[in-house]
């Protein structure tokens, strides 16, 4: 086996992705699975009675940007504090002094592109989630769209050994993800695939056409601003935590508005189609439904009593830490790494989340969730996981010459066209002198 396959370097800086699974795993469990089927979603929670704090999408939107705010000023005046704004450095007798610039007109505005990119990704798919549409998210787009922004920005050789990782993983993905959207809901109690809820919800199902476009657009547009983020980072050395502090003011901004138009726009589900129901979040006792209305969450916690309180407290302080460390974990990996390390991170989060989902279920009739969905899902993670690590070298295959151009290869190739160079150098500089020793003799 150690002939036809190989195994690359392990970098330190891998753990940032296993931060992230792990603050993603932790914040799921508790605050429940967002990513998970909405129909269901009673099934994943630990609390009961569910914390009314859990209930309120933009509320916990408003406490992860404000997270993002506070972090990020936090972290970044420890930072200035270690290193200094101005500092000085003697080289050759000669004292030179650097200072800090402030951002430049363009910097500004990439960052607030970047900013405004993060917070629609973030609103968006979580609005696509709530609504069931998961399974038209056909996520490995965003190998596509990566990687043509970072051929835009960066020199990269595509050497036949990515370009067949890159076909494996959109080909055996892309059929996988079709596969599972025609097999039937176990939790459906019609027995009907996708395609057949969406036609019963929504009265047609080539109406889930426009969301699938919308999950495009936005793995375009995420694509470009995390390429941009490490291009910002990495030659014009913009702080991620100067970063962190745009997107949490711009999403800040985009909440507040959410706030006030929901407040404005009531929700009522007997009106709406059972697919956009589910954007019906809370009610008043006089079943006035809204997707959120700060006026019933202080209502409700008013009303709460003992341990209840202190649960809420507890996880509204705790929410904007766990959001700032998993956005934290996510820049460094682009700026340590590169973006297609943050698609690592979704598959092997995406892993362990239907996992956990099992495991929590277990004491329930299990059946449920280990159906042939589960296990097509499983298998599409496992074998996206694995075209990627090909792609990025931490698997090497070693047959039919896919490992000619593997990066030590080239290494070791020019390490000794060098040597032979030198060598070829070397004599050729003998031969000069053992030439003019002889004519020397021969005119003395």
């Amino acid at each position: 086996m150690s002939k036809i396959i190989g195994f690359g370097r392990c970098s330190k800086y891998y753990l940032y992705i296993l931060y992230t699974v792990i603050i993603k795993a932790v914040r799921d469990i508790i605050f429940g699975f967002i990513d998970c089927d909405q129909r269901n979603k009673n099934d994943f929670q630990i609390f009961n009675p569910v914390p009314i704090f859990n209930k309120h999408c933009l509320l916990q939107n408003l406490f992860r940007y404000i997270g993002f705010v506070i972090g990020g000023f936090i972290f970044q005046r420890i930072k200035k504090n270690s290193s200094g704004e101005n500092y000085k450095e003697k080289s050759s007798g000669i004292e030179l002094i650097y200072s800090k610039d402030k951002l430049k007109k363009h910097q500004i505005r990439i960052l607030i592109i970047i900013a405004i990119i993060y917070t629609i990704y973030y609103e968006l798919k979580k609005l696509l989630y709530l609504m069931n549409f998961y399974f038209i998210d056909f996520w490995p787009l965003n190998i596509v769209f990566i990687l043509i922004f970072m051929n835009l920005y960066f020199k990269i050789e595509f050497y036949n050994f990515k370009k067949c990782s890159l076909f494996f993983i959109v080909v055996t993905n892309f059929v996988l993800l079709l596969i599972n959207t025609f097999i039937n809901q176990p939790r459906d109690k019609e027995k009907r695939n996708e395609y057949e809820i969406y036609r019963d919800t929504m009265g047609n199902a080539a109406y889930c056409i426009p969301f699938l476009l919308i999950f495009i657009c936005i793995y375009f547009f995420i694509s470009f601003a995390r390429v941009r983020i490490k291009v910002i980072t990495t030659f014009q050395f913009i702080s991620n935590y100067t970063i962190i502090i745009a997107i949490g003011l711009c999403g800040l901004l985009l909440t507040i508005v959410e706030i006030g138009f929901s407040e404005i726009f009531k929700c009522n589900p007997d009106e709406m189609k059972e697919a956009f129901q589910p954007l019906c979040q809370v009610n008043t006792t006089n079943n006035v439904f809204y997707y959120d209305e700060l006026k019933i969450f202080f209502t409700g916690f008013r009303e709460l009593s003992g341990i209840n309180i202190f649960i809420n407290i507890i996880l509204m302080l705790f929410y904007p830490v766990i959001n700032f460390l998993e956005i934290l974990c996510e820049l460094l990996i682009i700026f340590y790494l590169n973006p297609i390390y943050i698609l690592i991170r979704d598959n092997i989060y995406n892993l362990v989340l239907r996992i956990m989902v099992v495991l929590i279920r277990a004491n329930s009739d299990i059946s449920l969730y280990m159906t042939p969905r589960f296990f097509i899902l499983e298998s599409a993670e496992i074998l996206a996981l694995l075209g990627e690590c090909v792609y990025l070298q931490l698997i090497e295959l070693k047959f039919c010459n896919l490992d000619v151009n593997l990066n030590k290869n080239i290494i070791d190739r020019s390490k000794k066209e060098s040597m032979i160079i030198n060598l070829d150098y070397d004599l050729g500089i003998s031969d000069e002198i053992e030439l003019t020793s002889k004519d020397d003799k021969t005119d003395d």
